[in-house]
């Protein structure tokens, strides 16, 4: 079977480490799915990566949204995609 992939990963910087009581350097959390792949998708959609960004965040014990997203996109519209499906507010806010 054909499928494509997203990945999603919590990160923090030392200062939250130590405001958390966390190591300076950790993998808070990370999550992975699949999906189809190419015709077997709506191709303006990205469920995937939200639900890895869901099961990062569920791994670490976060219940809010992440104050920062880094996104791999190789292309501008893709930028904008991941950041409506991860809910980071309006496309002018999007920036790779």
């Amino acid at each position: 079977m054909l499928m494509d992939a997203a990945c999603a990963l919590v990160v923090c910087d030392a200062e939250t480490a130590a405001r958390l009581g966390r190591p300076s350097v950790c993998v808070a959390g990370g999550g992975t799915t699949t999906g189809g792949y190419w015709n077997d998708r709506d191709l303006t959609r990205a469920g995937e990566l939200r639900e890895a960004l869901g099961r990062a965040l569920d791994q670490a014990g976060w219940d809010g949204p992440p104050e920062h997203v880094e996104v791999s996109a190789t292309f501008a519209h893709q930028a904008i995609l991941f950041g409506r499906e991860l809910g980071l507010g309006p496309e002018e806010a999007v920036v790779e």
